[in-house]
């Protein structure tokens, strides 16, 4: 034994190999980072319970065909950071287990929620997105969803299977075993006993389910339940405990697993726990999963389905832990649905002639006091304002061995209804939005009661991203989700009529200075250190991406030794594009096509018409160089919260300023092309631009400068789906329709026009 032991110390089998070879389970690693929306941690806890389920069902229904791959009978493990600690959550005195057990009490005693919420899971509509906005749970459970029970059907068949339960409304039992220590059972109704705690204080935990309602008692019991975990005819099928287990425990049946507030500090021993999760026997106790095993016999029958017990699922709330697991992963080399991240570093050339033509920027004038000197505006509903957008659907970080063939969801775009208004709480919405204006002091605004209802009945002011299911009303209990709808849109759309107040009075009262362009300002990536982050997943698929990225970084190094432009060969791989501009303020700028949500970049690259407005100006620049032989030409991206702004929440932040000096006069332009697909532009916007040119520019302390602004529309406003604009309005100079070849042409005549 001494002579094994030893050997397994020097030859190192890290788990990427282990991995690798095929031994061991495979993985799916879930967490919630956020459960304070209830509703949404009712579909999660409900789709990890399915994800057992599922297991045991299939277990119990193949269980012969399964013998030869020795499987075992699935165990459902929830740990808890805490068994007894308590901390006040949704209006309860709890710990972390008694959580847990709240959750599964109410999935027994509320029968029609627990039924709407399976409907949705199985449909693959949860509102529970993964970082490429997939549903987390779509095509999650092709073995239910093959079997075709209805919903209600599969609630009673999970009281039956999980719960050892015929019959809903059963008494949850909490039961303390005396004589055995540190064991608590649970059960529902007269029912075998289903699940058990194992902690450390098991009288203070049964104390404090008391004082949760639960019903709770203590009964001589002679064997212990957790110790019979691994025996054949055991009927637990629950195993719930803080982390007392994970060490010196051998058990084979571990196959979803729960974690509940778990921190970074329990990481190792969490880590220490998925190591049991993942061990498997496999056939003839080769500890390989079926498909590798096969592999090395590929005369083996291997039983469909196999795959969903050969997968331990990790489901974590506020779990922590996850970044250090996923450091474990990335340490030991394991693959993973996503592949190791890989972030690249590509540099930027600067354009330093600019200094020497004394470019001008804008700010606005001295220390003006919006709160102190203007008018206080009631809040009310303000057309020129662009639409708020509330995005409802939860963000879940997820982890696979395992690749995912999901395709993203398309988000339901939705508004409130009278059935939603029914029986809202104004006071109480009143109160918040007050609460909220205090706190942002504000006090230079009036909230009146009437405002708050003529608001939330008109729905032009904003758009809910949400699932549809989260709209139906089925009890009061729902008007308390609406409740916090409402609260979050009207504090959203208070931030933007403040600042859309505030501006307006800067620019008509104050006024704006010139001020000269120097290399602290923030559109030149100062934050960035002159440099680009490129980061992509390191999978094969995304090999050929990953050389060219390699390679558009060699020459834009290379040229910046040489203080040269950057010459590339092949400018454009699949979604991404360096692009290179003399008279842009450095170079290059990168574009990535709009849904590639594989490749991130930081600061973010130009869309599609951005890239077509850059790519105009500098073939203009190209056919017409006679034109601007005794003329400078400028542009620099302008960056959004960063770079120069007006009406900043009211919709103005112009993509691209460009300068023109022409005759000892600098036009300044502030150019926008927009996306129809992604944003409308209406009439306010136009009246905007308009403003610049009018009022702005009144303000300026310096003659020699000319102010001039255009939208770029890619597509004719007889195609437009926002229509607010009138025809004499898109017929202003100030826009251009990027699908007439003329229209660069057109821009510059505007500006000196």
């Amino acid at each position: 034994m001494s002579e094994r032991y030893a050997k397994c110390i020097i030859f190192d089998y890290s788990y990427k190999y282990f991995y690798g070879d095929g031994y061991g389970k495979d993985y799916n690693i879930i967490n919630l980072p956020d459960d304070s929306d209830e509703m949404k941690r009712n579909i999660y806890l409900t789709a990890c319970l399915m994800s057992y389920y599922q297991q045991k069902k299939l277990y119990l229904a193949q269980e012969s065909e399964y013998v030869p791959f020795n499987i075992e009978n699935p165990l459902f493990v929830f740990v808890g950071a805490s068994v007894n600690a308590v901390r006040t959550e949704r209006g309860r005195k709890v710990s972390d287990v008694v959580d847990i057990l709240l959750f599964f009490r109410d999935f027994v005693a509320n029968t029609a929620v627990s039924t709407a919420n399976i409907e949705r899971i199985i449909s693959g509509n949860t509102g529970l997105l993964d970082s490429r906005n997939r549903d987390i749970f779509r095509n999650s459970f092709p073995y239910l969803t093959a079997v075709g029970m209805a919903p209600a059907a599969m609630y009673a068949d999970i009281l039956k299977t999980v719960f050892n339960c015929g019959s809903p409304g059963s008494i949850f039992h909490i039961e303390n075993l005396r004589g055995i220590s540190g064991e608590i059972r649970l059960r529902l109704g007269e029912n075998e006993p289903f699940g058990v705690i194992n902690v450390g204080d098991d009288s203070a935990l049964l104390n404090l389910c008391a004082d949760n309602g639960f019903d709770t008692d203590s009964i001589d019991f002679s064997d212990s339940l957790f110790q019979g975990i691994t025996k054949p005819n055991s009927t637990i099928n629950l195993l719930i405990g803080s982390k007392k287990f994970t060490e010196g425990w051998n058990c084979w049946r571990v196959s979803t697993m729960g974690l509940m507030n778990v921190g970074r500090s329990e990481g190792s021993e969490i880590i220490q726990l998925f190591g049991r999760g993942v061990r498997l026997k496999g056939c003839k106790i080769s500890l390989k999963r079926s498909s590798f095993y096969k592999k090395d016999f590929p005369e083996t029958a291997v039983p469909k389905h196999i795959g969903i017990l050969e997968t331990l699922n990790i489901y974590g709330v506020r779990a922590d832990y996850m970044k250090q697991f996923k450091e474990f992963l990335e340490n030991e080399g394991v693959p993973s649905e996503k592949g190791q991240p890989l972030v690249l570093k590509m540099p930027v050339i600067r354009n330093k002639a600019y200094k020497k033509s004394g470019l001008y920027s804008l700010r606005v004038k001295g220390n003006a006091d919006f709160k102190k000197s203007a008018a206080k505006p009631f809040l009310h509903f303000e057309a020129g304002l662009p639409v708020i957008t509330l995005d409802c659907y939860s963000k879940v970080q997820f982890e696979s061995s395992q690749k995912r063939s999901t395709g993203e969801v398309t988000k339901n775009v939705a508004v409130l209804h009278p059935e939603h208004f029914a029986f809202l709480d104004y006071e109480a919405i009143y109160s918040e939005l007050q609460r909220y204006k205090r706190e942002k002091a504000r006090y230079n605004v009036n909230i009146t009661r009437q405002d708050v209802r003529t608001l939330l009945q008109n729905n032009q002011w904003y758009r809910l991203l949400i699932p549809e299911d989260e709209l139906i009303v089925r009890s009061f209990e729902d008007y308390k989700r609406f409740d916090k709808l409402a609260v979050t849109l009207l504090a959203k759309y208070f931030d933007r009529f403040y600042y859309a107040e505030q501006n307006r009075w800067e620019s008509q009262v104050v006024g704006y200075d010139l001020v000269p362009m120097d290399d602290d300002n923030e559109n030149f990536l100062n934050e960035e250190k002159d440099e680009y982050s490129i980061s992509i997943d390191e999978t094969a698929e995304n090999e050929t991406a990953i050389l060219w990225i390699r390679k558009v970084i060699e020459e834009v190094e290379k040229a910046k030794k040489e203080k040269r432009m950057p010459n590339f060969a092949n400018p454009r791989q699949g979604d991404m594009e360096v692009i290179s501009i003399p008279a842009h303020l450095y170079n290059p700028l990168l574009y990535l096509a709009d849904g590639n949500v594989g490749i991130g970049i930081s600061p973010v690259a130009l869309n599609e018409s951005e890239s077509k407005f850059v790519k105009a100006l500098q073939q203009y620049i190209n056919v017409h160089t006679a034109d601007f032989a005794n003329k400078e030409i400028y542009l620099i991206r302008n960056r959004s919260k960063k770079g120069i702004g007006f009406f900043d929440d009211a919709g103005f932040y112009p993509d691209f300023i460009l300068w023109l000096i022409d005759g000892g006069k600098q036009f300044i332009t502030f150019i926008d092309p927009h996306g129809m697909a992604r944003e409308g532009i209406s009439s306010s916007k136009v009246g905007l631009y308009n403003h610049l040119k009018t009022d702005i520019e009144s303000s300026l302390t310096v003659s020699s400068v000319s102010l001039t602004s255009f939208i770029l529309s890619p597509t004719k406003y007889s195609d437009l789906s926002d229509k607010s604009a009138t025809a004499e309005e898109w017929n202003t100079n100030h826009v251009l329709f990027m699908d007439d070849s003329d229209y660069i042409e057109k821009l510059f005549a505007g500006i000196k026009g």
